[in-house]
């Protein structure tokens, strides 16, 4: 997960134990992804299925201009995406 987020792998486990499944197999997978313009971060924070609240692309503009010089190397802007996948049943 990403440093100062909450663990949502962790999270999302409980959930699926408190609500009284079985976890069969529970994985997180981490991929680094290079992106070779802000304007390809920005143009992925637009069309992505999943909602960034309250994003302003002028509101927003110097926390990604920030998050482009902390984040760039020679390939671009190198970001994390993780993924899980939980595999739980009824006892």
């Amino acid at each position: 997960s990403t440093p100062g987020s909450e663990d949502l792998f962790q999270t999302y486990r409980d959930g699926f134990r408190d609500a009284g499944l079985r976890l069969i197999d529970a994985q997180e997978h981490d991929q680094k992804v290079a992106y070779h313009s802000l304007g390809d971060i920005v143009y992925m924070l637009t069309i992505s299925p999943w909602e960034v609240p309250d994003f302003d692309l002028e509101g927003d503009i110097d926390a990604l201009l920030a998050l482009e010089s902390s984040y760039r190397q020679d390939e671009g802007v190198v970001l994390t995406h993780s993924n899980l996948v939980i595999e739980a049943e009824r006892p």
